[in-house]
């Protein structure tokens, strides 16, 4: 399906300009208020002009705010590895993925929007390493195989906190066909990936599969 190319916009005037029209210099829009507003028009009731520039008027500027601020989150908040499974196990108390070992990076696969193109994407990785230092790496691969790595030095370190990792600051070009990944390198044995967030921000040429 193309993107429709007509503004959804309606009744965007504050005030009829009809002179000499009963209506003029009256509200475009009128809200129906209750009870229609919860019991909708009567079947064989005329729609009153200004009702319904009301309601098409609403849902057209949501459309627009829509269109304006389209942006995407996708939480994932329990996390298992694709990778390093063996040195890193579920936590029985807190149910969040933990490392066994100062050593062994975790891969974690990134949530996939097939068909979009964001402009940038914001990745948070909330982890808890208690008092050490956790490297993140950002990797990307093509469905034959050929790996792109960006080892760009993010890393933190601290009791409780978040690594945010903004692709367009980075100069990361987003591909919606591949596949892309966060490494996790443990700072200590213990270290947790509390989840990561990963926020699509302005889509466009998002397509139906």
């Amino acid at each position: 399906m193309a993107t429709p190319t007509d503004d959804p916009t309606w009744g965007t005037d504050t005030n009829f300009d009809l002179a000499g029209d009963d209506y003029d210099s009256t509200p475009v829009r009128v809200d129906p208020t209750a009870p229609i507003s919860a019991q909708g028009f009567r079947p064989g009731q005329t729609l009153p002009a200004q009702h319904l520039n009301f309601i098409l008027g609403v849902q057209g500027d949501w459309i627009e705010y829509g269109l304006a601020t389209r942006e995407l989150s996708v939480r994932v908040d329990h996390l298992h590895p694709i990778d390093g499974s063996s040195n890193w196990t579920i936590n029985a108390a807190s149910m969040l993925i933990q490392s066994g070992s100062a050593t062994g990076a975790a891969k974690f696969l990134l949530p996939h929007l097939p068909g979009a193109i964001p402009n940038s994407v914001v990745i948070t990785l909330r982890v808890s390493i208690g008092g050490s230092v956790a490297d993140f790496d950002l990797h990307s691969a093509t469905y034959t195989g050929a790996i792109t790595n960006y080892s760009l030095g993010w890393s933190q370190g601290g009791s409780v906190d978040d690594v945010v990792i903004d692709l367009n600051a980075e100069g990361i070009a987003y591909d919606p066909d591949r596949i892309w990944w966060v490494s996790v390198d443990p700072g200590q044995s213990g270290d947790q990936v509390r989840g990561i967030i990963v926020e699509y921000d302005g889509i466009s040429g998002l397509q139906p599969e």
